[in-house]
């Protein structure tokens, strides 16, 4: 500061006391009035809180405060009751704070034109418990206050290490990343499952141990899974397990065979011992070992309905025509009974051409196949394929 201001100013003592200062000409005088003790009411405050600064002065001075980015704010003179020479002065910066900043008070006078003729300088540095800064910080690393958790910067991101230095734990809410590297996921909890990622993809472990554990999913849509059963959420339902041969499927959790329901079923092949409808209150197909047996849902024998059958070979008592009141044929010990009108009165046979033979009787020409026995025995002939006409023998 030059001396030419500090031998300017009025000296006046503000009291009976004397009270010295240094002058620009290097000796000491009495107290001339020049701002003094700048000082901030709460020197850390919380960002965007108003900042209060006190200093003393004379009121035959004007002030500013000066911002770090060179602002001048110009400071209101006080309104006093009783005209006090020196102080003190209060003033509220207009701008709120944000992080830590240096307040500079400037004191002088204004000319002619209205510019300011600065004279005095005092500073004062405020912080902020929680800076923020618009551009950016730059550090090696941050560290907690509390937590020695520290967070180093590296050319690849950021390390995250605890209070030992080794590699530390990530809290948040939601984590939006591209890409995550790990050698396992687990939950919080002590028992949490876990996922460890394998060169082969991935394994569900249950708990902290090496125990397998669930995946509980709405969907899955993979190439192939390899399990050894498969089974719904609730204990106690149906399952599959897959053994060499094929699959099995289980019913109630146990070993016991269970349904498959399906719209369709397109096979090559199906071994079953008995096949009905799917009421369960229809006739029953059984597979036993000479043929097919046909039951009611009684348990009593049923009915084949068809547009046409073609078999090698039919043994049943009779045979009736599908209208009511059709004919129908007996087949008794001593040969073939041809009845009329659903009664026990024989009927007509009508044909369309004989071959005479016999005294002129003949038989029909029909197709013949070569008889099996009855019931079937293990070594009974193969079939013929020979489709020629020949008269059936007597």
């Amino acid at each position: 500061m030059s001396g030419w201001f500090l031998d300017h100013l009025p000296s006046q003592r503000l009291d009976g006391a004397a009270t010295w200062f240094w002058s620009g000409r290097g000796q000491f005088g009495t107290t001339p009035l020049v701002p003094q003790n700048l000082r901030a009411e709460v020197a850390l405050v919380d960002a965007g809180d108003d900042v209060v600064l006190y200093w003393d002065g004379p009121d035959s001075l004007k002030y500013w405060i000066r911002y770090p980015d060179g602002t001048l704010e110009p400071v209101d003179p006080p309104a006093r009751p009783v005209p006090v020479p020196f102080g003190p002065h209060r003033h509220t910066p207009a701008f709120a704070l944000t992080r830590g900043t240096t307040y500079t008070l400037v004191a002088g006078t204004t000319d002619g034109n209205g510019e300011v003729q600065e004279g005095y300088f005092l500073t004062t540095t405020v912080h902020a418990s929680i800076p923020e800064f618009e551009s950016g910080v730059r550090a090696p690393w941050a560290e907690g206050t509390d937590e020695q958790g520290r967070v180093t910067f590296t050319t690849g991101g950021v390390r995250v290490d605890n209070d030992n230095g080794a590699l530390g734990a990530v809290l948040a809410g939601t984590a939006d990343i591209h890409e995550v590297r790990t050698e396992q996921v687990r939950g919080r909890g002590a028992n949490a499952g876990r996922i460890e990622l394998p060169d082969a993809g991935i394994t569900v472990h249950h708990g902290p141990g090496p125990e397998l554990g669930a995946v509980v999913a709405k969907r899955i849509d993979a190439e192939g899974v390899n399990t050894t059963w498969a089974g719904d959420r609730t204990a106690g339902k149906g399952w599959i397990e897959f053994p060499s041969a094929g699959i099995s499927i289980r019913r109630d959790g146990g070993q016991e065979s269970g349904a498959v329901a399906a719209d369709r079923a397109d096979l090559n092949s199906v071994t079953t011992q008995w096949a009905e409808g799917p009421s369960g209150t229809k006739s029953r197909l059984a597979f036993t070992d000479t043929g097919v047996k046909i039951t009611d849902p009684d348990g009593h024998r049923g009915t084949i309905v068809a547009g046409e059958t073609n078999v090698r070979s039919v043994v049943t008592p009779w045979v009736s025509g599908p209208q009511p009141g059709a004919g129908w044929i007996a087949f008794r010990v001593e040969g073939v009974d041809v009845m009329r009108d659903s009664e026990v009165s024989f009927g007509i046979i009508r044909a369309a051409s004989f071959e005479e033979k016999d005294g002129g009787t003949g038989r029909p020409l029909h197709r013949r196949l070569p008889p099996y026995a009855w019931p079937p025995k293990p070594d009974k002939q193969k079939p013929s394929t020979s489709s020629n006409l020949r008269e059936d023998p007597e």
